[in-house]
């Protein structure tokens, strides 16, 4: 009987450490999201060590920010928010989903980063930046582009879904999201567009495709290069 609940509070004390590693934090400052304590470190709220945000926690970037733990490493959602920047030195997974807002760059240079829910470029009034040499992303759902957004995806990204949707106003005029695929392999179940799609190979669906999307007040370009669409339903001039 001691020896059962020796055991149970031992388990016990356990996930209670566990539940408790997760948290939010916010890099207020440039610098490194490393693993050592040798590298400029970025400033995060709360402090985080050496290492900032770890498996289980939400990243939320404010400031110029290069991830370069050394490892793959792994989070669960992410923000990089309004005028920020993450580049990735080593590659980087989400349990959840991540989100690019407004003027907010991600730089993939020659890693992979990995999204099990969703990947969201632009928003929060305005266009994400995405750069790379080599690297790649992947969605297990959706790729959104959005408000804006100019995205040209690489041969190795992939998601279930993709959509190219939005706007914002620079001043003088509207700028609709585009999106050119490079892939066959880029997209595989849906599509749902109403900005500008260019095709860079041809797509086949498994599920669907809407062009369209007079809600945006905008019907959308598609511009297919030659290549074909496959899909089980193209519905065109859909409202969304």
């Amino acid at each position: 009987m001691y020896k059962t609940v020796l055991a149970i509070a031992v388990l016990s004390l356990a996930a209670w450490c566990s539940s408790a590693q997760a948290g939010n934090f916010t890099a207020t400052g440039a610098g490194n999201w490393t693993n050592n304590g040798t590298d400029p470190q970025a400033t995060w709220v709360p402090s985080a060590g050496d290492t900032g945000p770890v498996a289980g926690d939400n990243a939320y970037i404010q400031a110029a920010v290069t991830y370069d733990s050394g490892a793959s490493g792994q989070i669960s959602y992410m923000e990089i928010r309004t005028g920020a920047s993450l580049t990735l030195e080593t590659g980087l997974a989400s349990d959840n989903s991540v989100s690019v807002w407004r003027n907010g760059t991600l730089d993939l240079a020659d890693q992979t980063l990995t999204v099990a829910g969703d990947l969201n470029l632009g928003g929060n009034g305005g266009a994400a930046i995405v750069n790379r040499t080599t690297g790649s992303m992947s969605a297990g759902n959706w790729i959104s582009v959005n408000e804006g957004t100019d995205f040209q995806m690489g041969a190795g990204d992939t998601a279930g879904y993709f959509q190219v949707t939005g706007s914002y106003n620079n001043g003088s005029e509207d700028v609709y999201s585009a999106a050119t695929t490079a892939g066959t392999s880029n997209v595989t179940k849906g599509a749902q567009v109403s900005g500008t799609l260019t095709l860079g190979a041809d797509m086949v669906l498994t599920e669907w495709f809407n062009f369209g999307g007079s809600s945006w007040g905008h019907a959308g370009d598609l511009y297919m290069n030659g290549h074909s669409l496959t899909a089980n339903d193209i519905n065109l001039g859909w409202a969304g």
